[in-house]
């Protein structure tokens, strides 16, 4: 992974690894806002219903690790089958345990 980055999301009863390319990651992490945008089957999951107390781990190339909580206390929008949206989100009560990709 040399300097891509790694995105982990894990919802009820799903868990999907995404390899990000290092030409593409950096914009993504701006003004201490990380921000992700997947489409398509490689997706790994649907929008055919709300997602619900998601974990979302992110560890960029360079060492950097954080994890964040969809859930309680996020400001969500939600069109189904085509987009969601979440921000102000805390921590999550648990995050998996950091293993470097």
């Amino acid at each position: 992974m040399l300097n891509g980055a790694f995105v982990r999301v894990l919802g009820d009863g799903f868990e999907n690894d995404f390899l990000l390319p290092a030409a593409n990651w950096g914009a993504l992490l701006k003004d201490g806002i990380l921000k992700l945008i997947g489409k398509g089957a490689a997706l790994g999951h649907s929008l055919a219903t709300e997602p619900a107390d998601l974990t979302v781990v992110f560890e960029s190339g360079t060492g950097d690790y954080l994890c964040l909580g969809v859930g309680a206390g996020s400001r969500t929008s939600f069109k189904a089958d085509k987009t969601y949206k979440a921000v102000k989100n805390a921590a999550p009560a648990s995050c998996p345990a950091y293993v470097p990709y």
